[in-house]
């Protein structure tokens, strides 16, 4: 048995999504996702699972966005990360933005790489704390959440693990 987890735009909860891999059902779980959050279009079923485009399960207030749309919110994204580290942490931390791949340096060795995943229309972050994450666009301006779990957004994971390692919130807004 596959599910589908969506965010309840009513009460902000992550929604589970039980069904049987059956075209009647899959049918149901498109109407219930249009009714339900106001939209369907987007969806589309991935090996047993339904998704949104962008290949992540979660289904309010994602966007899908054109190739260079995409471009242009995840470039300002990788920036915003760049200059607000650099800002507030450049004594502290090593920041490179070289070739698309942003690259943060810890003072203990650990390194964050964080880049645009184009075919997927996903920032990829590689932790020293926590490990791989990929996160897709939640707003046609930015936003960013995780495609493992909705309530973890990329600009709050990175503001809670560097705290943690330097002391100084980032504060990142994305």
């Amino acid at each position: 048995m596959g599910f589908a987890m969506f965010l309840d735009t009513r009460n902000g909860r992550p929604a589970r999504v039980a069904w049987k891999d059956s075209p009647a059902r899959r049918a149901a779980i498109r109407a219930r996702v249009a009714e339900d959050f106001g939209f369907a279009r987007g969806f589309v079923l991935r090996n047993g699972k339904i998704g949104c485009e962008g290949g992540i399960g979660i289904g309010a207030n994602l966007v899908t966005l054109t190739e260079s749309n995409f471009e242009r919110v995840a470039d300002a994204a990788l920036s915003e990360i760049a200059a607000a580290i650099e800002s507030r942490l450049d004594d502290r931390l090593d920041v490179e933005f070289e070739a698309g791949i942003l690259t943060i340096e810890l003072e203990d060795g650990g390194r964050y790489h964080i880049n645009k995943h184009a075919p997927n229309r996903q920032i990829w972050l590689s932790s020293p704390k926590s490990g791989a994450w990929h996160f897709a666009a939640s707003g046609p301006d930015g936003g960013w959440v995780s495609t493992r779990d909705a309530r973890i957004g990329l600009g709050a994971l990175l503001n809670r693990e560097i705290e943690a390692a330097t002391g100084i919130d980032p504060g990142l807004k994305l």
